[in-house]
């Protein structure tokens, strides 16, 4: 538990660090949540979520989190600092729509889709 403990303490320092620049380090801000919730890290503070952890104790918003995190998950390094957080983020909205816009509108025709949707 200590060092669990220790190890989220060290990415809440950094976190606080980064979040003067949050557009511009939205890449390290993703990858260090991404650890924290990967490792389950913010059990150790006793948050019961990793959602109730980001409101209290990070205090950049669900959805720039939410965003930060996937696009960590989605792309490369080279790709986040060439293209930047607002690119990206339209590119996941971009990707969200094509899985779920698809189907949905496949669906109100009266088609079946080739691919399940949770293959999708």
């Amino acid at each position: 538990l200590k060092a669990r403990l220790t190890a989220l303490m060290t990415v809440q320092q950094r976190l606080n660090e980064l979040k003067r620049s949050a557009n511009k380090n939205f890449y390290e801000i993703g990858e260090l949540l991404h650890r924290v919730r990967e490792q389950r890290l913010f059990e150790s503070k006793g948050y019961g979520s990793f959602d109730s952890f980001l409101d209290r104790e990070v205090n950049l918003g669900q959805q720039f989190c939410a965003q930060a995190v996937r696009i960590f998950e989605t792309f490369q390094p080279a790709a986040a600092s060439s293209l930047g957080f607002a690119r990206l983020a339209a590119a996941l909205r971009a990707i969200d729509d094509e899985t779920t816009g698809t189907v949905a509108s496949e669906a109100a025709r009266g088609a079946r889709s080739p691919i399940p949707p949770h293959k999708l």
